[in-house]
This record gives C-alpha cells, sequence and structure tokens, in this order.
C-alpha cells in the first residue's frame, strides 16, 4: 500500500513544491530546472493526461450507446 499510494504523491509534491518555490528562488541550478526540464515534463505529462481523459471520454460514451441497444 505504501507503494503504491504514498511514494508517487510524495515525489509529486517534493518536485511540485521545487518547482513552484523555484519561481521564487535564485539558485541556477533550481531556475534551469524550472525553465527547461519541469516544463517539458508538464508538457508530456498534460499531453498523455488529454489523451488518457478523450479515450475514457469515448470509452463510456461507447459503453452508454452499446447498453442502449
Amino acid at each position: 500500500m505504501l507503494w503504491k499510494r504514498h511514494i508517487p504523491i510524495l515525489i509529486v509534491a517534493v518536485i511540485g513544491s521545487l518547482t513552484l518555490f523555484g519561481w521564487f528562488i535564485d539558485e541556477p541550478n533550481i531556475k534551469a530546472f524550472v525553465d527547461d526540464d519541469a516544463t517539458q515534463w508538464f508538457d508530456i505529462l498534460a499531453s498523455f493526461a488529454i489523451f488518457l481523459g478523450g479515450f475514457n471520454l469515448l470509452k463510456m460514451q461507447m459503453q452508454k450507446v452499446l447498453r442502449k441497444k
């Protein structure tokens, strides 16, 4: 249970906090992470989430259509 729920939440919280506070900290390494790496990862994750959301929406609608037949 710990590996499935708590560890991913901890990773997301740490990276999210680092990214959020990176805008207010003048450390060059953190600035480079926020400006380059984090932005690319957020774009990848957002596109994956949009794909999964669209696929799930299509799946649910197909189930409703097939159930009515």
